[in-house]
């Protein structure tokens, strides 16, 4: 019921013009891990319920933004813990055009394929009148 595609242009448009620091990998895209750091989104859909009553038919659906920092392995995490303090100031309780975010959350994930890695968890919500 919800606009997936919309929901997705509307959060890379948005990261993509607000973050130079590191490149972005894109879900299902060419990509090459580059040697210093680097930053991955996936977009993960929740559930989507009516939440009005009537024709009118309005529909909210959830879900999560998952911002992944990596890293070499062995050299510290103090760079990647910079980017997501910069990263979850951006995605802080905003707008973003039909999406609206939530308060972010950080997680030390660790050692994956040989980098480091850090995820931000972003909560949000896109409302669509039927």
């Amino acid at each position: 019921m919800s606009n997936f595609k919309t929901i997705k242009k509307d959060i890379e448009v948005y990261l993509e013009a607000n973050w130079s620091t590191t490149v972005i990998d894109y879900a299902n895209t060419r990509f090459t891990q580059p040697k210093t750091e680097f930053l991955r989104i996936r977009i993960v859909h929740g559930e989507t319920e009516q939440i009005s009553m009537g024709s009118s038919q309005d529909h909210r659906s959830v879900g999560l933004i998952i911002l992944s920092l990596f890293t070499k392995q062995n050299e510290g995490t103090g760079t990647l813990l910079e980017y997501a303090d910069t990263l979850t100031d951006l995605f802080t309780n905003k707008t973003i055009g039909i999406v609206n975010t939530r308060s972010p959350s950080v997680n030390d994930v660790g050692l994956s394929d040989g980098h480091y890695q850090i995820n931000i968890e972003i909560p949000f919500w896109a409302d669509r009148v039927v």
